[in-house]
């Protein structure tokens, strides 16, 4: 009789084990889908702006202040503008772009947040 309830609890328990590490499995599963889809976010982000980077034409640099305004409009990310050693914030970027001339060479580059979002578009 002690060995069937023995036995019983031996086969409750590893029942009960099986069903947590399942459970805790989907859980890991779960969390690793949502870190890929919010890198997949992130990349899709700055993907918008990244091409951007590197020595261009003050028309490039024009286009690339446009699509920062345009996603400051629509997201919850805002994205600063650093030139001339100024920081400038959404409402003063266009400032940005009505100084730099379609012939003038510029250099982009970008900062990120903790997460990997581009955070300051930097202009010299």
């Amino acid at each position: 009789m002690e060995k069937v309830i023995i036995l019983s609890m031996i086969g409750i328990s590893l029942v009960f084990g099986i069903t947590m590490y399942n459970s805790a499995s989907r859980t890991l599963s779960s969390d690793v889908v949502l870190d890929d889809m919010d890198q997949m976010e992130i990349s899709t982000f700055n993907a918008q702006f990244t091409s951007y980077e590197g020595e261009m034409s003050g028309t490039r640099v024009r286009s690339l202040l446009d699509q920062i305004i345009r996603s400051n409009e629509n997201s919850d990310y805002i994205i600063v503008v650093e030139f001339e050693n100024n920081t400038y914030e959404q409402e003063n970027i266009s400032e940005i772009s009505n100084s730099i001339r379609s012939a003038q060479t510029c250099n982009v580059s970008f900062e990120y947040d903790d997460n990997g979002r581009v955070s300051k578009a930097i202009i010299n």
